[in-house]
């Protein structure tokens, strides 16, 4: 019986005790933080390859754009989260980690690759392809970026990132015909 008097004596001195609680930190911006933005590389942005259907129905795609900060702070570029829509169309998600510091004010380059197949909807196989005749393949990014200061961690809304035109890398050209009276 004196073991548990004591016990019980020992829990009523703890829950007497005075406690210390660590004082509670809220940090607010000084600024408004802006979400990076994201400028398009024409020259850069293509289709690479095409696989008709029997040969894989897909398409591989390159979207070359430049990650502006518009902050009056560096971040650091963590990743960014997309999905690719062809000519209206989702085609699939995917994820670039650049991992690159981008100064206030700075840019640096991103590549967006996708690797999607066509399968199943022939208005999009029939968009691609003719981007292989010189008519050009609309695209949408929409996607989310996080990114980080040396004290916070940021994350943008959903959004659409770029928005532009696709050429294919080698574009085919029909052969010219001459007729030949002679012959």
């Amino acid at each position: 019986m004196p073991r548990l008097a004591f016990a019980l004596l020992l829990l009523l001195l703890a829950a007497c005790a005075p406690r210390t609680r660590a004082p509670e930190l809220r940090a607010a911006p000084l600024e408004p933080v802006a979400a990076l933005q994201f400028t398009l590389v024409p020259g850069q942005t293509r289709i690479l390859r095409f696989d008709p259907p029997g040969a894989g129905a897909q398409v591989e795609l390159v979207i070359a754009a430049q990650a502006r900060n518009p902050n009056g702070f560096g971040v650091r570029l963590e990743r960014v989260a997309y999905e690719v829509y062809l000519a209206g169309r989702s085609v699939g998600q995917a994820e670039v980690a650049p991992e690159r510091f981008v100064a206030a004010g700075g840019e640096v380059p991103l590549r967006f690759s996708l690797t999607a197949p066509l399968s199943g909807d022939a208005a999009l196989l029939r968009a691609v392809a003719q981007a292989f005749t010189g008519t050009p393949l609309a695209f949408r990014v929409d996607g989310i970026a996080v990114f980080a200061s040396p004290s916070h961690a940021f994350s943008s809304e959903r959004q659409t990132l770029l928005t532009g035109e696709l050429r294919a890398q080698d574009v085919i050209v029909p052969p010219r015909l001459r007729l030949d009276e002679g012959a």
